[in-house]
């Protein structure tokens, strides 16, 4: 059947070097209804079923607890079923497509810091394209991830006094993970950030001479943050 399709179809638009060797290997009406279809580019049906024949683990992955939705619903919203296996048969850079949904630049200013990763366009760093028993389509838990690049993160764990978020590996309790106006990546200015979470401490305070940087809120003077 492929031969005949190719009377009419440009055989070297549709199998380019480096084509998904699947492609190349099957006849078209493996994947196409040669007479219509109500998919597009006349599928025999949806392309998740299709190509989740091959692709078991992609199967898995929708499975866990946080999966993408454009996987679920149609893998060549991302994806060239025709394309090159060198890039996993995207359809644009990786960088270009996840920001086709997840735009955020308009938030971004001159001011900010900017985690390396996403101002790289290297989302897959930290992310799993198509799904993952951890929030957020991250790619393991926070403290082996940040750990990855931020390697004193595991002499923390081995401290006497652990802060709790690092402790159970939540790390974004306290820091932005893309982008922030506050140094480090904070979420707010170290010593608020503190009272977030600790603020009946002061307010429970019955002391008449209270410790100055207590009072003050300033919790860094005498603590590690870590």
């Amino acid at each position: 059947s492929t031969s005949l399709c190719m009377e009419c179809h440009d055989e070297n638009e549709l199998f380019p070097e480096g084509t998904h060797p699947t492609i190349t290997d099957l006849d078209c009406v493996d994947c196409h209804n040669p007479h219509g279809s109500n998919d597009a580019s006349l599928l025999s049906e949806k392309s998740v079923g299709l190509c989740l024949e091959c692709h078991d683990e992609v199967e898995d992955q929708l499975n866990m607890p946080s999966h993408h939705q454009p996987a679920t619903d149609d893998c060549l919203k991302c994806h060239n079923a025709h394309g090159k296996s060198e890039n996993m048969l995207l359809s644009q850079e990786t960088e270009i497509l996840c920001i086709s949904c997840h735009d955020s630049s308009n938030h971004i200013t001159d001011s900010h810091n900017i985690h390396p990763p996403y101002d790289e366009g290297e989302c897959l760093t930290c992310h799993s394209p198509h799904g993952s028993r951890f929030d957020s389509l991250m790619r393991t838990d926070l403290n082996t991830l940040c750990s990855e690049c931020h390697e004193d993160s595991g002499k923390w764990l081995l401290q006497t006094s652990t802060h709790t978020p690092v402790k159970i590996g939540r790390c974004i309790k306290c820091h932005e993970p893309h982008f922030s106006d506050k140094d480090y990546l904070l979420k707010d200015n170290q010593d608020d950030l503190c009272i977030r979470c600790h603020e009946s401490t002061i307010e429970n305070s019955s002391l008449k001479i209270p410790h100055e940087p207590f009072a003050d809120g300033e919790c860094s003077s005498c603590h590690g943050i870590h």
